[in-house]
């Protein structure tokens, strides 16, 4: 009889309120904002509130996060930046927080600290639901969303196409810990902060899974760290690469951090120190003993090889060798191709002051841009490719040198060369161009590992088309031109 009543009602109610066909009918929740309350400060309270996303009864809620680690308002509708994701058990910014930690989408290197990190972002690009939140982080062109569980919460993260980005994990001070366990994408961790009246064995653990594989950026970054605090060593010093070497938790680590020093205190020490970066990485408690014997522990050390200062030298007399051989042989088909050697001496001049000029280069800015500028085979690789490219050019122009000579050789040669550099210069731009708008893209979109080979690449492009106009057909003019006067005299 009670579902019949309710039925009645039910039909009554709606024969007399008939809701028009272009409405459409919305939960209760649509119509909240959790923005509301949030314009907050410690000196002017409007509600105290923050941008919550949780389930009734839920184990914890989350909120994006605007103030610093340990500030009590988490989110003020007045800021401009989202420094992370917070996990949080806030009941007001009078008492603070307790077991809290945050997740943050980056793009780029060194965003582990909490200002370098943030993001701006702007109310427009917002969603604040009590069952959904999504924010457009523009610093790093990434959308953030989550939606809660019932222990936790789901984050998904919209990366652009890049090799820099990553997810940024802060358990915040005290004594917490994070753990990266790359074979089953998960890390694990715990957060002992808190703001008074918990017993000394409190921790707020939590595991977060991926469906991406944690990359080698974890193994880069702790390796900078420990680097770092070698305050008595140079950059040049204690220059490190890192690069997946086979399966995804294998790593090819190579430093220059006393590559002089052959004796076992100073392997000791070069294997302590990526023990101390590499430990927090495992998913277990792994001793020194058993990370450089792989006999106790197959997850330690595999290989390991040393360059002493003989076989580093020799490596760097064959990289001279190597640009010098390049430089003497291209001179020498100049030479036999043009029948003429003053423009194989242009060519070549040209050639060396554009390798010299990199090499001063990242000499000069060696420690001062954000990325690699080692002097190792890549950077020889890069020099070798450009005097290849750069003498391209140069070929191109002292072809149509001598074409002109041929079909007017009653003009002046300073006629011919003028005018054949100008009948070239279209075509030398244009392919100028087009390579550099490559080597650009590849430059800021491309790993960062690559980014200094390309940027070799990109100063020889330009610094050898300079050369090529500039250097090698003024040298190979003027050689021609005393040439002639002696012929005449």
């Amino acid at each position: 009889m009670k579902n019949l009543i309710l039925l009645f009602f039910s039909a009554l109610a709606w024969g007399c309120c008939e809701t028009p066909k272009h409405e459409i009918s919305l939960r209760p929740s649509e119509y909240v904002t959790t923005l509301v309350g949030t314009q907050s400060d410690y000196s002017l309270s409007t509600g105290n509130t923050y941008p919550a996303v949780a389930l009734p009864w839920g184990m914890n809620f989350w909120t994006p996060q605007t103030g610093k680690m340990g500030d009590g308002w988490a989110y003020t509708y007045g800021s401009h930046t989202i420094r992370g994701l917070k996990q949080t058990h806030q009941p007001s910014p009078w008492i603070n927080d307790y077991g809290q930690f945050s997740i943050m989408p980056v793009r780029g290197k060194d965003k582990v600290d909490e200002n370098a990190r943030q993001s701006w972002f702007s109310h427009q690009s917002e969603t604040a639901k009590p069952y959904y939140y999504s924010v457009y982080l523009a610093d790093h062109d990434v959308v953030a969303e989550m939606a809660p569980t019932d222990r936790a919460a789901v984050l998904r993260f919209t990366f652009p196409e890049s090799d820099e980005s990553g997810v940024v994990i802060d358990a915040f001070d005290r004594g917490s810990q994070v753990k990266v366990m790359p074979d089953s994408r998960t890390v694990v961790g715990y957060t002992t902060r808190n703001s008074g009246g918990v017993p000394d064995n409190f921790r707020n653990w939590f595991v977060i899974r991926f469906d991406k594989p944690v990359s080698a950026e974890e193994v880069r970054q702790n390796l900078g760290q420990v680097f770092a605090q070698h305050a008595d060593a140079d950059a040049s010093a204690i220059s490190f690469e890192v690069k997946q070497y086979g399966n995804e938790n294998q790593m090819r680590i190579v430093t220059q951090y006393r590559y002089d020093d052959t004796s076992d205190e100073a392997t000791s020490e070069v294997e302590q120190i990526i023990y101390d970066a590499l430990k927090p990485l495992y998913s277990y408690d792994i001793t020194f003993e058993q990370f450089r014997n792989t006999q106790t522990d197959a997850n330690g050390i595999l290989t390991a090889d040393k360059i002493g200062p003989s076989i580093a030298k020799d490596m760097t007399w064959n990289a001279i060798y190597s640009v010098l051989f390049s430089l003497i042989a291209i001179g020498l088909y100049i030479t036999f191709r043009f029948k003429r050697w003053q423009w194989a001496s242009g060519a070549t001049i040209a050639l060396a002051v554009n390798a010299l000029f990199i090499i001063g280069l990242f000499s000069m800015l060696y420690g001062f841009v954000p990325f690699n500028l080692e002097v190792n085979q890549a950077f020889i690789a890069a020099i070798l490719t450009i005097i290849g490219y750069a003498i391209n050019d140069t070929v191109v122009v002292f072809d149509r040198i001598r074409e002109y000579l041929g079909l007017y050789p009653k003009r002046n040669l300073k006629d011919n060369v003028n005018n054949a550099i100008n009948s070239t210069l279209s075509r030398t731009i244009n392919t100028s161009g087009t390579t550099l708008v490559t080597l650009l893209a590849i430059f800021f979109f491309g790993g960062e590992t690559i980014r200094g080979f390309i940027f070799a690449l990109t100063v020889g492009v330009i610094v050898g088309t300079v050369a090529t106009i500039f250097i090698a057909t003024p040298v190979a003019y003027d050689l021609m031109a005393k040439r002639a006067k002696i012929d005449k005299e």
